[in-house]
């Protein structure tokens, strides 16, 4: 069975920051080929508060990602899903729904934009109770509406992480087996 993992990083959480590199080494131990994408360089990525530079990050941000994986044909795979974080949730729910291809999400701490592009009942959602970029209240109508399974995080904030390094392990760990459920 071929499968394919393309991972999406958000704004300032990189491959290497805990969700993304532990579900692509998870994804790698199980028999995936993996694509990381990149937006490269952004312009004011402070200025992500901002609804019209959010708008103009996000855009770019969906731009970059279709020229990364322009060439990839996806029907090739048998089994693909998409890891995203934050920013990267809106560009892989958007992606995935250009396309014909059967793609599963991991949808990690999504913005309320990936919503508007989320297949109904295709995706798994995390969530942290404390995070500010996230609202997970006013996204659960959506997250609802759309069949997706979500996972709340009591006290986590945008990277699932609290004050407590034993309770973000904990978090970490959970959420990585709910992943190798998924990918498996």
């Amino acid at each position: 069975m071929k499968k394919l993992a393309v991972i999406f990083p958000g704004l300032g959480y990189t491959k290497d920051r805990p969700l993304l590199y532990y579900s692509g080494r998870l994804a790698i131990q199980l028999g995936y080929e993996i694509i990381r994408v990149d937006f490269g360089e952004l312009p004011d990525p402070k200025g992500f508060g901002d609804p019209e530079k959010r708008k103009v990050l996000i855009t770019l941000a969906m731009d970059r990602c279709r020229a990364a994986l322009g060439e990839v044909d996806f029907s090739s795979y048998d089994k693909i899903v998409f890891i995203s974080k934050s920013l990267g949730t809106v560009a892989a729910a958007a992606l995935a729904a250009e396309t014909d291809a059967n793609i599963n999400q991991l949808y990690f701490t999504p913005l309320a934009e990936t919503f508007h592009f989320a297949k109904k009942g295709v995706g798994t959602v995390f969530f942290g109770t404390a995070d500010p970029w996230a609202d997970y209240k006013k996204s659960l109508h959506s997250v609802e509406s759309l069949e997706l399974t979500c996972h709340l995080y009591e006290n986590a904030n945008h990277s699932l992480e609290t004050d407590s390094v034993s309770v973000n392990l904990q978090i970490l760990t959970k959420v990585m087996r709910i992943a190798e459920e998924i990918l498996s």
